[in-house]
């Protein structure tokens, strides 16, 4: 800050999870020629960035700058690398949802016996609250503790994190499961009532949801889907190593 009774403002407009937008001059508050772009990433790996830009990381999204702005989302010459790298996300193919299902908990137990997280390290993500529930129902019924992210007030627990797109922004973990990337579901298929402007508007918001769900993970991304992928991965599918359940 430039004075000792001035205001820091960080923020990232191409992570919003609201509809609606404005920019800090149209508040009130100029900032032009005041700014800084913050051009390291320490949370990520190259490789979770780089697969959740080309996923989700392109798009029109307003900042703290005058007008709103075309992606990429983190620009080039702006963003630089992160510091660390590691594999390459995952994309499973399961088949069918009772299969992701298996998948989903066998894996997570994989994780904690090779001891390399525990279960607190884990996040699970989905788009929509129903689905979280159910989330958590499953995992608690094969025996991994689960808790709802509504209820974490970020004190470590051993318990698996589930929560919607939504309510990751801000937190991370080691390794971050993303269940249900299938076809007309992330992001959601345009409803009878919808106007064309209405859908794009929500699948813009669906696809901001989801680019911020992807950058929770820090070391490990694992994407699954149990009928057809969403449009989202096949555009991108050459970003992940794509393998079976049978194949981990």
């Amino acid at each position: 800050m430039d004075r000792p009774d001035g205001l820091l403002i960080v923020g990232d407009g191409a992570q919003r999870i609201y509809p609606g937008a404005f920019t800090l001059r149209q508040a009130g508050v100029e900032v032009r020629g005041r700014t800084t772009v913050l051009r390291q990433n320490y949370r990520n790996t190259s490789e979770i960035l780089r697969t959740s830009m080309a996923v989700a990381g392109r798009g029109q999204f307003v900042d703290m700058g005058d007008e709103p702005e075309d992606g990429p989302r983190q620009r080039d010459g702006e963003s630089g690398e992160p510091i660390r790298s590691g594999p390459r996300p995952l994309l499973v193919d399961c088949g069918d949802d009772d299969s992701e299902n298996e998948f989903l908990a066998k894996q997570i137990r994989s994780l904690v016996d090779s001891e390399t997280v525990d279960l607190g390290d884990i996040g699970v993500f989905v788009l929509i609250n129903r689905a979280v529930s159910s989330t958590v129902r499953r995992l608690r019924n094969s025996d991994i503790p689960a808790t709802r992210l509504t209820t974490y007030d970020g004190v470590p627990t051993p318990e698996v994190k589930v929560g919607n797109y939504k309510r990751s922004k801000g937190l991370e973990f080691k390794v971050v499961f993303l269940p249900r990337v299938k076809a007309g579901y992330v992001p959601r298929e345009q409803t009878a009532r919808q106007s064309d402007e209405e859908y794009a508007e929500q699948r813009e918001l669906e696809l901001s949801e989801f680019y911020v769900a992807m950058t929770r993970a820090r070391d490990q991304l694992i994407v699954s889907f149990g009928e057809d992928p969403s449009e989202l991965l096949v555009a991108s599918i050459d970003e992940f190593e794509t393998v079976t359940p049978e194949d981990l």
